[in-house]
């Protein structure tokens, strides 16, 4: 399965999302990285799973389920200080406050498929996907005490040829 994780410079964010059960990213002056983000957040769907890192506690936070797919050319400048651009609606598995995922821990914890090992703690996440394991998704739920039903996965979009070698070459 994919994980998508996003990251907030703060934990204010993370807490302004959470309240408002939204995320978005923060634009780019760069019209290409523009391009990128909006061509990588074609590939989320309903239900996808992700997590939130916070660049000032260098912690994951936050697991989640989408609700909605981003809406490429919107906008969303109600929620936090400054706009943010493709928003889509999270269903937060937890409160935002209830336990933090430090990035040495999820080192540990999620050992089967976790590639985020040079992890920078200034890197910005923008539709970033993981592929990760089943079983390390249910450790993640686990560490967050996590309890109820989970949402059928959707069918996860491939994307065309020209999209795939355009990611491709943003690696």
């Amino acid at each position: 399965m994919k994980l998508w994780v996003f990251s907030s410079k703060n934990i204010k964010n993370i807490q302004l999302g959470h309240k408002a059960r939204k995320w978005a990213v923060a634009p780019n002056e760069r019209a290409r990285v523009e391009s990128q983000k909006t061509t990588k957040s074609e590939m989320m769907t309903i239900n996808s799973r992700g997590m939130l890192y916070c660049k000032q506690t260098k912690a994951f936070h936050v697991p989640f389920y989408t609700e909605s797919m981003p809406v490429p050319g919107s906008i969303e400048s109600e929620i936090w200080p400054e706009p943010w651009i493709l928003p889509f609606q999270i269903r937060p598995l937890t409160p935002y406050w209830s336990k933090r995922l430090p990035l040495e821990k999820a080192r540990e914890l999620l050992h089967d498929t976790f590639q985020y090992r040079d992890l920078l703690p200034g890197m910005s996440f923008a539709f970033t996907c993981e592929e990760i394991s089943d079983s390390d998704w249910l450790r993640i739920r686990g560490y967050f005490d996590v309890v109820g039903e989970e949402p059928p996965m959707t069918e996860e979009v491939e994307p065309n040829p020209i999209v795939r070698r355009l990611l491709r070459d943003l690696v």
